[in-house]
């Protein structure tokens, strides 16, 4: 084969001055009606479908292309992740499974009981600190009501601020109480089972 044919036979390639590529290349049958597809696509979807050329179509029809290679490959990641997080997950899953066999087999898993009574000390100290709270807002409201009074000019009752220092004395004095049952009690849930 001489070197006029062989050259002949390769796609030409020659970059113009605005730095865009003109690009020639052999289009078959097949090739000639993709572009003629994406040229008709092209001139529904334009406004002006008499400025639609073939090169445009050539341009969008790689874009396209572009974009659909992109978007199975991070159609592919995102697969892949999925099925990674899901092998974690059942890995996960057997070796915490197994944790609780060796566990329960120990004696340290706490049964349905323990777990109920945890949950109900857990609950009557929720509610003792909510009371709590309520008593101190309270007494937060008096001291608010007496400072306003001492910022007007006038006199606040000696009497009305030992009683606030007796209130969060007796609250502190409760509070102090049920910590230490509130421990000693779950103390006793959690390690009573080992017994």
């Amino acid at each position: 084969m001489s070197k006029a044919r062989s050259a002949a036979t390769k796609p030409a390639k020659s970059t113009r001055s605005d730095g865009s590529s003109v690009v020639t290349w052999r289009a078959g049958a097949d090739d000639l009606a993709a572009i003629d597809a994406v040229e008709s696509w092209l001139k529904a979807e334009s406004a002006d479908a008499q400025k639609v050329t073939r090169s445009d179509a050539v341009r969008r029809a790689l874009r396209l292309a572009q974009a659909s290679i992109a978007g199975s490959a991070e159609r592919d990641a995102v697969r892949d992740a999925a099925r990674d997080e899901a092998r974690d997950a059942a890995r996960d899953k057997a070796h915490d499974e197994a944790r609780r066999v060796e566990l329960e087999a120990a004696g340290l898993l706490p049964g349905a009981d323990q777990i109920d009574a945890l949950l109900a000390q857990l609950k009557a100290t929720e509610d003792a600190y909510r009371g709590f709270d309520k008593q101190v807002q309270r007494i937060g409201n008096n001291v608010n009501q007496m400072t306003i009074v001492a910022h007007s000019g006038g006199a606040v009752d000696v009497d009305a601020i030992a009683g606030v220092e007796r209130a969060l004395r007796a609250i502190l004095d409760e509070m102090t109480l049920w910590e230490r049952f509130d421990n000693r009690e779950r103390m006793r849930l959690m390690y009573d089972r080992r017994t």
